[in-house]
């Protein structure tokens, strides 16, 4: 794992330890500025587009932000990350990573599976928290993530996207997930259902599936459907799998 990589995964983890532990008043009493948040937001927008920027401020804060929201906000926190020393002494090793690629300097080979301890030790104490909160969180896999190319966050049921796209388009999604037994991942994408005729598949805890639009997807509410489930005997909905949702875009027909 690289460090880019490894951060990703950290400052995700902590993005949402936050939002489980603090929900929507997460910024309040933590000593974040709102107002830095919000001009970064607005950059992204200016900077990306032809894209649809997330509106979530919790997406914009860094790795030091992260670890002072829990720091000033310490107790309520403890049930997941439990030994506040270890868990700063991580946040210091983390920052000396991440900003040794920003001075040229490569990671040696110690240091790359150290990082990626980090990462997953981590990533690890949230998903035993949450499955203490929710008990089936200890049995099935969990998404954490999905966007497609355009920057549209896709969630779990019908996700209506404000997107036009047109045929000869090429769409992708970034897929992150984890199992907290550690079973194999499959993501696929099909066109219109489940079972639908497949798009792509791929296997792992991250994954990018690919949708090259043709003229059969023409319609104004074009469905696409991205599913994921473990290598396990047994998976969280009662249609095979662990996670579904169904995505719909409009898609113009040829030479409109």
């Amino acid at each position: 794992m690289e460090s880019a990589e490894a951060i990703n995964v950290v400052e995700t983890v902590l993005r949402r330890a936050v939002r489980q532990v603090l929900g929507d008043s997460w910024h309040e009493g933590t000593g974040v500025d709102r107002a830095k948040l919000e001009e970064r937001r607005d950059e992204e927008r200016k900077r990306r587009t032809g894209a649809t920027v997330d509106a979530d401020l919790l997406s914009y804060t860094h790795l030091y932000e992260l670890k002072q929201i829990i720091k000033n906000r310490w107790k309520e926190f403890k049930p997941i990350f439990a030994k506040e020393d270890r868990f700063f002494v991580y946040m210091k090793r983390l920052e000396d990573f991440r900003n040794a690629p920003m001075h040229c300097r490569s990671l040696l080979p110690f240091e790359r599976a150290l990082l990626e301890g980090i990462a997953g030790e981590l990533r690890n104490e949230l998903t035993l928290w949450r499955s203490s909160q929710a008990p089936d969180m200890s049995w099935y896999p969990t998404v954490e993530s999905i966007t497609d190319s355009l920057g549209n966050l896709i969630t779990s049921g019908n996700c209506v996207t404000p997107s036009r796209l047109q045929v000869g388009d090429e769409i992708t999604f970034r897929c992150v997930g984890w199992d907290p037994q550690d079973r194999e991942l499959t993501w696929t994408l099909n066109a219109m259902a489940m079972h639908g005729p497949q798009l792509d598949r791929q296997v792992g805890t991250e994954a990018t599936l690919t949708w090259y639009i043709s003229p059969a997807h023409v319609a104004e509410r074009s469905i696409v459907t991205i599913s994921m489930l473990s290598s396990g005997a047994y998976h969280r909905e009662p249609f095979g799998c662990d996670f579904l949702a169904s995505v719909f875009y409009a898609v113009d027909p040829p030479g409109t």
